[in-house]
C-alpha cells in the first residue's frame, strides 16, 4: 500500500491533502481511485489521507501541553513577552525561536517517556 504525503510549512501540507481528497470525491459521494504506473508498467493504487500516525498525534498533543507549561513558567519573568512556538511533529517548544525543550513519546502507553531540556 502506498500513501501520498503532501508537505509544506504552517499546515500547508494538510491543506493540499484536503484539496486532493476533495478532487477525488465525485458529486455522487463516490471516490475516484488514484492509480500510477511504475517503471515496470505495474499499476499501484495511491491513497490520500489526512490521518496521522499515533506517534505523531501523541507528540503533537503532549507538545501542546508542554508549550502551555513553558508559557505558564515564563509569566512574571523577563521572558514573558517573548513568542513561544511548537514544532508539532518534532515535539519541540521554542522561545524566541530558540529550542528550550522537546518531548518524545512512547507508543506503548502513548505517554511521554522522555522530557529533554
Amino acid at each position: 500500500r502506498w500513501s501520498l504525503f503532501f508537505s509544506g510549512v504552517n499546515q500547508l501540507g494538510d491543506g493540499r491533502a484536503l484539496k486532493a481528497n476533495q478532487f477525488l470525491r465525485k458529486d455522487t459521494g463516490e471516490w475516484t481511485r488514484l492509480w500510477v504506473k511504475t517503471p515496470n508498467d505495474d499499476r499501484i493504487q495511491l491513497f490520500v489521507s489526512l490521518d496521522k500516525a499515533p506517534k505523531m498525534l501523541a507528540t503533537a498533543g503532549f507538545g501542546r501541553r508542554l508549550k502551555d507549561a513553558v508559557e505558564h513558567s515564563l509569566q512574571g519573568t523577563d521572558a514573558e513577552g517573548l513568542a513561544t512556538h511548537l514544532r508539532k511533529w518534532k515535539g519541540e517548544v521554542t522561545v524566541d525561536w530558540l529550542q528550550v525543550c522537546r518531548i518524545r513519546t512512547n507508543l506503548a502507553n502513548r505517554a511521554p517517556d522522555l522530557l529533554e531540556q
